[in-house]
């Protein structure tokens, strides 16, 4: 146990897939196999997060000798940003299995698709506290969608857009919720309501005066 541990560099979820992949298989394990497996077990840190989206989609010699223990691992680098990662550049790749025809590339980029949605559906599990599904989650968002896509990027690797919508996404919540605490005396709503029917019936009322007051500040 404490060579998985100096194996993983102490990744506590690492090692819980391990254990994971061990009690799969069987319920004793010898203490040289336990040595064996802590040496392939060792996580490379120089892997940054923009190389890792590379390496899934690569076809070339650097991932030809990849199994699925090692894509596996290649998604617990960073197993809370790869989603993303794979999510933004998969319809950037150019799928080596399509041959250069269009209909056969969309058909990947579909089965792709497929399986990032069947990830985002494990991931909304995850965050109910089932750590247990974390390989679950490496097996549908990144090494399925790169097994369909496998072939190389085109350009960069893109950062997610995402997470600048997530960000946008929680700022306006917050406006949303300041707003309605002002106008909880005066309505009967909550914030979802109070965005999508309260706001774009009032925008007139509201801004327009305080436009039309600004404006003749202006001209003076």
């Amino acid at each position: 146990m404490q060579r998985i541990i100096e194996g993983t560099n102490s990744d506590i979820r690492q090692i819980l897939n391990h254990l994971a992949v061990w009690t799969a298989g069987s319920k004793t394990i010898s203490y040289e196999q336990a040595g064996k497996d802590a040496d392939t077990a060792r996580k490379d840190m120089n892997i940054g997060i923009f190389d890792i989206p590379r390496l899934f989609f690569s076809a070339g010699e650097d991932t030809r000798k990849y199994t699925y223990a090692d894509y596996n691992d290649l998604f617990f680098q960073d197993y809370s940003m790869t989603p993303f990662f794979i999510h933004e550049n998969y319809p950037r790749s150019r799928p080596a299995s399509a041959r250069g025809s269009e209909l056969k590339t969309l058909i990947c980029m579909s089965n792709a698709a497929d399986s990032v949605c069947a990830g985002d559906n494990v991931n909304a599990a995850i965050k109910m506290q089932n750590w247990g599904l974390l390989p679950t989650q490496s097996h549908f968002s990144a090494i399925m969608p790169s097994y369909y896509m496998r072939g190389g990027l085109s350009g960069m690797t893109a950062f997610p857009q995402i997470l600048g919508q997530t960000s946008k996404k929680n700022r306006c919540d917050g406006l949303l919720q300041d707003l309605l605490s002002h106008m909880v005396l005066q309505v009967s709503t909550d914030k979802r309501q109070l965005g999508m029917e309260y706001l774009p019936s009032s925008r007139t009322s509201w801004f327009l005066p305080c436009w039309k007051k600004s404006l003749r500040v202006y001209r003076r």
